[in-house]
């Protein structure tokens, strides 16, 4: 038994990374020895990073052929090491002043220099983004960004990402951050609720659909200083991103046209350490039936302990029983097999089951200056990413135009276009048996076998009846080949997302401006499995069928002006709403006629629900900064929101405030956060004190 459990958590590691690895430790600290938390060391050329933790240590498994690290941190200088002999790296990193006075992008898109903020931003180019042999920027950033914890939950292509930005908030609601593209907040949940199931495959996460070649610039910000634009939802952290068509053209080149190409294999980290001491059997004695344990591969067993002279047992398929659920019998299902000896040995792990996957990657980009304060830009790109697990792929096409543009007296247009298609197939992946409604997954059939089993060469399925068959035929363990052959999870995914801004500067240092930006998409999910197999006997076909619809409309004022020659002030006052329209149908059908045939209408029974949910949001806001000689900087934020999950009584609404006084020094600012109050919830209860973190609203007041 202990095997088995061993043999289940090792799955994971199977689906980790493409290579095998070597780990290395160590500390990081600056150049007084102090150590250095949330620092990030990366694997040069490959996607495999960590960050350090509370104690400035660290620890990175780093892909065989890679010989170079990557250490950096927000205000040091970034360092890059040989690794030699010694696993244990201690790095020291110098303060490098001068990257403090870097432009960087905040909420709402404002622009300011980062030694103004008093909070945590990082930002990454397109450098560090293109032509990376991942589907997905989540899995892009990972090791990347001081402070921020990236997991994928699965090593399939098009399977989901978990992105936590200085740890988990809640225990029950989600704890991704807000993504925000071009300006406008962008739905990138993972649709698995609502009681639709994927059957063990891992839903993709919707910022699957932003296409990474097509992205200038990524801003993460940290902490609720960072975030307090975004009110409720950016409780979690918020993730900027810039397009390429939304950046407009190169100001120094009137056309600008990149064709990229690249392609990239993967293949399975590796498998779990199996034993070869054991095979099946009964208590010590050798059996094609499975229990505990059988008898050691030791010859001198030979002859007893349930094993003949020359080592054999009977075949696994030699029987004169019916195959369950079957009258047809083993032997005649199988009539090569019946009388046929096996042998009783530790037969090769079946690595032959996984195949080597490849990613195929075409993108375009055009751009150009049409004169006169007018760019246009357009991008596309072509990804197949096969997996390294059979029947696994994901196709995704990304299109995408943005138009800048001065129209007359200060007026300007800025306006982004983006279309997505995907489609993703992935069979039953979980890491464990009772994986979704059929308990049958891929990962714990096939390393579940014993070692005296070959499953590879082993029929699968009944030639009669099609059932599937496998050494426990009594047992409700499926055949992963014929799970393989019977089963599928299939999303498709067709979305479109755009913005469209409009600004007028009133004088020189004060600007009104209008952005409406629209997020919306289709998305079918379908998991299908046959009928004849072990956990559902009679079959399962589940559709599900999801329409999101989200606008987001700002309108603010904004202001930057020097007062004098040591004080200038900047500063935005704007109104958000907020619509966000959600309608899902779900059809589960049973029992199914003909095999083979996976439509409802070769079912029995049918069940049908569907929900709709729309949720309206009304939100004021502030920004005001202060600065005395570039030296001294006093920031202050608020925000107020209106929603239509909370109760109107007594203010139906949820304040956030931040107030910031820093100076610019190496290190050392300090905050100091207003008390807010929060009105009484739907539960009665009422949030006072220091505000850290944004509530989450309650979902069962959307209406």
């Amino acid at each position: 038994m202990k095997k088995h459990l061993l043999a289940l958590a090792l799955v994971v590691l199977a689906m980790a990374s493409a290579v095998a690895q070597r780990a290395i430790t160590g500390k990081v600290t600056d150049q007084n020895g102090e150590v250095l938390i949330g620092a990030s060391i990366l694997a040069k050329g490959s996607t495999s990073g960590t960050v350090t933790d509370v104690d400035g240590t660290y620890s990175l498994s780093v892909p065989a052929g890679i010989s170079t690290v990557v250490v950096s941190y927000t205000g040091f200088k970034t360092r890059e090491l040989e690794l030699g002999t010694s696993n244990v790296i201690d790095v020291s990193l110098d303060e490098a002043l001068e990257e403090l006075s870097e432009v960087v992008v905040t909420g709402l898109g404002i622009k300011k220099e980062k030694k103004a903020l008093g909070y945590a931003v990082t930002t990454l180019g397109s450098a560090q983004i293109e032509l990376k042999p991942e589907a997905d920027i989540g899995r892009i950033l990972r090791g990347k960004v001081p402070g921020v914890d990236i997991n994928a939950t699965s090593g399939l292509a098009g399977s989901g990402t978990n992105i936590v930005i200085r740890g988990y908030k809640s225990i029950s609601g989600t704890n991704q951050p807000l993504f925000v593209v071009d300006g406008v907040p962008f739905n990138s949940e993972t649709n698995s609720d609502r009681g639709f199931d994927t059957g063990g495959a891992t839903a993709s996460s919707r910022f699957l659909d932003l296409d990474p070649n097509n992205i200038a610039e990524v801003s993460v910000l940290k902490g609720l200083s960072a975030t307090v634009l975004y009110g409720e939802a950016g409780r979690n952290g918020v993730i900027l991103v810039t397009t390429k068509t939304g950046g407009g053209a190169p100001k120094n080149k009137k056309m600008e046209i990149t064709l990229d190409q690249s392609f990239h294999f993967n293949e399975i980290a590796s498998n779990p350490e199996f034993q070869n001491a054991y095979g099946n059997g009964f208590q010590n004695l050798a059996s094609a039936a499975f229990s505990n344990w059988g008898a050691p591969f030791d010859p001198i067993y030979y002859g007893r302990n349930g094993l003949r002279d020359d080592g054999t047992i009977a075949h696994p398929y030699d029987r004169a029983s019916a195959i369950p659920g079957f009258s047809t019998t083993w032997n005649e299902a199988f009539p090569e097999f019946k009388g046929v000896r096996y042998p009783y040995i530790a037969y090769e792990a079946p690595t032959g089951f996984f195949k080597r996957g490849q990613s195929k990657l075409t993108s375009l980009n055009v751009a150009s200056n049409l004169g006169k304060g007018t760019s246009l830009s357009a991008a596309y790109s072509y990804l197949a990413d096969e997996g390294f697990v059979p029947n696994n792929n994901l196709d995704k096409h990304n299109f995408s135009l943005g138009l800048n543009t001065k129209l007359a007296n200060g007026l300007t247009l800025r306006s982004t276009f983006n279309f997505i298609t995907s489609d993703r197939n992935s069979p039953p992946s979980g890491i464990s048996f009772n994986s979704g409604p059929t308990g049958s997954s891929l990962f714990s059939e096939l390393f579940y076998t014993p070692r005296s089993i070959d499953v590879l060469n082993l029929p699968f399925e009944d030639p009669i009846n099609k059932a599937s068959v496998y050494y426990r035929g009594d047992n409700g363990i499926q055949n992963p080949f014929w799970t393989l052959k019977n089963s599928n999870d299939n999303e498709v995914v067709r979305r479109f997302f755009g913005t469209i801004n409009l600004g007028y500067d009133i004088t020189d240092w004060l600007r009104i401006g209008y952005r409406l930006g629209l997020d919306t998409y289709g998305q079918t999910q379908r998991y299908a499995i046959n009928k004849n197999g072990r956990q559902i006997p009679d079959g399962l076909l589940t559709t599900s069928n999801r329409l999101n619809y989200i606008t987001d409309q700002l309108l603010s004022v904004s202001f930057n002006k020097d007062l004098g020659s040591n004080f200038s002030i900047d500063g935005l006052v704007g109104f958000n709403l907020r619509r966000d329209t959600r309608q899902s149908t779900f059809t589960t059908s049973t029992q199914q006629f003909v095999l083979g045939l996976l439509t409802h209408q070769n079912f029995i029974n049918h069940n049908n629900s569907s929900s709709r949910s729309e949720e309206n949001q009304l939100g004021a806001l502030a920004t005001f900064s202060l600065s005395y000689k570039d030296y001294l900087y006093l920031n202050m934020q608020a925000r107020n929101d209106w929603t239509s999950t909370l109760e109107k009584k007594p203010l139906g609404c949820v304040s956030i405030c931040e107030f910031v006084l820093h100076r610019f020094r190496s290190a050392a600012w300090y905050h100091q956060r207003r008390r807010c109050q929060l009105p009484e919830t739907a539960f009665g209860l009422r949030y006072l004190g220091w505000l850290s973190q944004p509530i989450q609203y309650p979902q069962h007041f959307v209406n």
